[in-house]
């Protein structure tokens, strides 16, 4: 006998902490997964996505290989893989948002979003650069 074992017979006596702490392990590695690898899952060659993208494969190899890119190839990366890129940023004065819109009127685009703040941080303390220098209805 080689000494090789499935894996699901490895992990049969895992406590269902270590289950928990496994799949956020896995969920973690996931979220960190690198283009190529992304690519990859999606069943996609760099030539077929270079097409889409309107680029050579070389090109495609090297944004692959980048540490660093542009949002916006990033974003035609993903979407052209048919995903939708989200950017977050997170502070510790804001504790949510919800109802995100955005809508494009001519060269403008417009967000709307209800922030959720925790109290220390009010809306006239936030920069009018934030806002575009528009007034701000401080009422609600």
């Amino acid at each position: 006998m080689s000494g090789r074992r499935p894996f699901t017979e490895l992990t049969e006596n895992f406590s269902p902490e270590r289950r928990a702490r496994v799949e956020a392990k896995k969920a973690e590695l996931r979220a960190a997964m690198p283009l190529h690898e992304l690519r990859r899952a999606r069943a996609m060659t760099q030539k077929a996505l270079g097409e889409m993208l309107k680029v050579n494969q070389p090109a495609i190899a090297r944004m692959e290989r980048r540490a660093d890119m542009y949002v916006s190839n990033l974003r035609g990366l993903i979407e052209a893989m048919g995903g939708r890129l989200r950017i977050i940023a997170e502070f510790p004065e804001i504790r949510g948002f919800h109802d995100l819109r955005t809508r494009v009127s001519g060269p403008r685009i417009f967000i709307q979003v209800h922030i959720e703040l925790d109290g220390t941080l009010t809306l006239l303390g936030l920069d009018p650069v934030t806002f575009g220098h528009q007034h701000l209805d401080h009422r609600h």
